[in-house]
């Protein structure tokens, strides 16, 4: 496992959002933000480069302009990103022994200097065995921008108050808009104003060219042919057309290539938010190098010409790697002290808890017997408060319906109601005035709840006309 490689991942700051740069005619601006580790492109914007300085290359002004686009659009927060074309960078194969990444970088620095006959501080570079190195001479991949060009890059960024996080070479950022599986093809990148052809191996990029204006297919067959004629130990799988390419060019250079021509096709590649600017979804492919290139810094791709800045230790490595073996000592003893300490007052807080368990074991069993005790009293005294309250002192019923019933009435029967605390109240009247006047008096009475005269009716008694009634009487 690679310790450092992993340590740098972890030091590496997290950016939520991802603001990517291609400029190639026009500028293209393509927003990525990465919701739960899957990347969205949430806004794109297309400007044109004002004439003069199309004309006039990168330089000072140019930063400026970046940064007035970024501020137009509002983009003050993430990770900016920009991708360099073929006329600005240049790929070098270098042969290198195995080495480790900081040994490599410093090698392939010297290498470069005397390949591109130069002073080492006057490019920026990004240095990548192509293949897993093994004992002997490697072949690398060095890709090498100008010291200007990375002047601009910086200027824009300090100027926007963003982090220059990377710089990519535009066909291998392009090339993260495939489809995945794809190791040795060569790519035909179709800008506003020139085309780039680029052969990659073991999906890195190891040679471009770029050809400003209109080339005839033959022509542009041949130059294909002649990148196959260089690479004749590598079999390329394809050829990938990208931008905004005629729609006939596909045919017309698979008639004239025995090679499969393909067009890419980046909507199928990475996630896209609604509200997308119209004008620009129509044009999506020529933003393939703009959203590459914010998946280079996401995925962590190498031959970034730019990369963030990392905090190094200073200290020696036997240095670092004494202290931290003094202070893991250190606090595995402060660990096992705290251990004892913890242990020997758990086992005194557990005895004085026994003691009190066995002082308290009589007084628990007192508890328990007066507590069934009071259980069973109360039971009772329940029973007879229920028992109470259903009794009915009919010594006091027949007081109060003889004090109620007026001249004309008589009781016939008294009796309790299968309701608890009714009474049902049966008798006769000489006429059904009286027995209405008895239920009003019976409800008016003091110690009446509830009265409710259930059955009024006449019969025929010893040759008489009566009026029998049946009152239901709660009382208090």
């Amino acid at each position: 496992m690679n310790y450092k490689k992993l340590l740098a991942i972890l030091m590496q700051k997290k950016y939520k959002q991802i603001i990517a740069i291609d400029i190639s005619g026009s500028v293209k601006t393509a927003v990525i933000k990465c919701r739960e580790g899957k990347p969205v492109v949430t806004a794109l914007y297309l400007d044109e480069l004002p004439p003069e300085l199309a004309e006039s290359g990168f330089n000072t002004t140019t930063a400026g302009f970046i940064c007035g686009l970024l501020k137009k659009y509002g983009l003050n927060s993430g990770a900016l990103v920009f991708t360099v074309g073929a006329a600005n960078s240049a790929l070098l194969t270098l042969q290198l022994p195995k080495m480790s990444e900081g040994e490599l970088y410093e090698a392939a620095r010297w290498e470069l200097a005397q390949e591109l006959g130069s002073e080492p501080d006057s490019f920026y570079y990004a240095t990548a065995y192509l293949q897993k190195p093994q004992e002997g001479l490697n072949k690398t991949i060095s890709a090498v921008m100008p010291q200007h060009i990375a002047d601009v890059f910086a200027g824009a960024a300090e100027q926007a108050g963003l982090t220059l996080c990377g710089v990519y070479l535009r066909p291998q950022a392009v090339q993260q808009t495939f489809v995945k599986g794809c190791r040795n093809f060569l790519l035909l990148d179709v800008s506003d104003s020139s085309i780039t052809l680029s052969a990659f191996i073991n999906a890195m990029p190891v040679a471009q060219r770029e050809f400003n204006g209109e080339l005839d297919i033959e022509t542009l067959a041949a130059e294909i042919e002649a990148v196959q004629f260089a690479n004749t130990d590598i079999e390329f799988e394809r050829l990938i057309i990208n931008g905004e390419a005629d729609k006939n060019l596909q045919a017309a250079l698979q008639e004239q290539l025995n090679l499969t021509v393909t067009v890419n096709d980046i909507a199928h590649s990475i996630g896209f938010a609604e509200g997308l600017d119209a004008a620009c979804v129509k044009q999506l492919n020529k933003f393939a190098a703009a959203i590459g290139a914010a998946l280079c810094f996401a995925n962590g791709e190498a031959l970034n010409l730019m990369p963030p800045k990392q905090n190094t230790l200073s200290l020696p490595k036997w240095q670092v790697y004494r202290a931290a073996a003094v202070g893991l000592a250190v606090c595995c003893l402060a660990l096992w002290g705290l251990q004892l300490v913890q242990l020997y007052k758990m086992q005194s807080e557990v005895k004085a808890v026994q003691q009190q368990i066995a002082a308290m074991g009589e007084w628990q069993e007192r508890y328990d017997e007066a507590a069934l005790q009071n259980a069973q009293i109360n039971k009772r005294l329940k029973l007879a408060e229920r028992l109470k309250t259903n009794e009915i002192n009919w010594n006091a019923v027949l007081a109060d319906i003889s004090g109620t019933m007026p001249n004309g009435c008589w009781l016939e029967k008294a009796e309790a109601s299968s309701k608890a605390g009714q009474i049902k109240i049966s008798g006769s009247a000489v006429n059904m005035d009286k027995a209405v006047d008895f239920a009003d008096r019976l409800a008016k009475h003091k110690n009446s709840a509830h009265t409710e005269l259930t059955e009024l009716k006449t019969v025929q008694a010893e040759g008489r006309t009566l009026a029998a009634f049946s009152v239901l009487w709660e009382r208090r």
